[in-house]
């Protein structure tokens, strides 16, 4: 059972090919929206003192999943290894789509610390059902206009129609692949409950809440940077919205951490608030490398380290 369970993280030279040609794809795509020459200008004369803010704010939202993660586990194991876990998951699910890197990395780990294994998984999946609990919230309490008017410019604009389009492939392909990941779903669903129900204490809750409200707060911080870093301004309020709005995107489709629909998502979004094309593809070439591809350095390293430890076979 757990080695079967271990074959799952692997990554396979296939989804290495499928990162690697989705990565060629589209970051050949979207200099090309808001044309080559514009969009290098930008990211010339970018200001890298907001892209550092960016990558620190990056930083913390690991350690903000950390936090959230060891308040989960009712402080089993160490938190320097649920640290390492935390990098090592983002690697995976660099190759792997709707995060299943990280969630079976956490209950292996809980596993081998002496949980059975469906309380493992509900140890797990804890900060995945409060993060998604934060999100409704956060939109809730957000004025539904403000979501609205991210539709603005987009028609007006044939290249965001294509960004438009990818969005919409994309999450219909996440849709259609749901059926397969049916019994998974449900799984996990029952495995929250379980989890919900072995919460100890208000204290244990609420660290867990405040660190996904810190995580999607210093997310938005890392937005924020990058479209500061291309000298181009938006409201906060703005900004949290769009890193919701592409937070969504992202989960619902079936690429490994939401490439091409979160990038679209961004574009169409930051036009939507004022960017011209180039700034707003300058800035999601800029947040991705802060958020995405820059995290796969330490997150390689953690996972080297995960191993070495065997902080999770048994």
């Amino acid at each position: 059972m757990a080695k079967r369970k271990s074959n799952n993280l692997k990554i396979t030279p296939l989804r290495a090919a499928m990162l690697i040609l989705l990565l060629v794809g589209i970051y050949y795509l979207l200099p090309q929206l808001g044309s080559f020459h514009k969009t290098s200008q930008v990211l010339i004369h970018s200001s890298w003192l907001w892209v550092l803010v960016g990558v620190v704010a990056s930083a913390l939202t690991f350690l903000s999943g950390a936090v959230t993660q060891y308040a989960a586990g009712d402080s089993t194991g160490k938190f320097s290894d649920i640290t390492l876990l935390q990098f090592a998951g983002s690697f995976v699910d660099h190759f792997l789509p709707f995060s299943l890197g990280a969630l079976g990395m956490n209950t292996e780990y809980y596993h081998r610390h002496g949980h059975q294994r469906t309380r493992s998984l509900a140890i797990a999946i804890i900060p995945t059902v409060f993060g998604v609990i934060t999100t409704l919230l956060l939109v809730l309490i957000i004025s539904p206009v403000t979501l609205i008017k991210l539709d603005h410019g987009v028609r007006d604009n044939p290249k965001i129609r294509i960004a438009t389009i990818i969005i919409g492939i994309c999450v219909v392909i996440g849709l259609l692949a749901l059926p397969l990941y049916k019994k998974y779903i449900r799984n996990s669903i029952n495995q929250a409950l379980l989890g919900f129900k072995a919460l100890r204490s208000i204290k244990q809750t609420a660290i867990i809440f405040g660190g996904s409200l810190a995580i999607t707060l210093f997310s938005s911080i890392a937005l924020y940077t990058s479209i500061e870093a291309v000298h181009a301004h938006m409201a906060i309020v703005g900004v949290l919205v769009l890193y919701i709005t592409a937070a969504l995107v992202s989960n619902v489709a079936p690429t490994p951490g939401g490439l091409g629909a979160t990038e679209a998502a961004l574009i169409i979004g930051m036009t939507s608030g004022g960017l011209t094309l180039a700034e707003a593809v300058a800035c999601t070439l800029i947040y991705r490398f802060v958020t995405f591809w820059l995290p796969l350095i330490p997150g390689g390293y953690a996972l080297h380290q995960v191993n070495k430890k065997n902080l999770i076979s048994d």
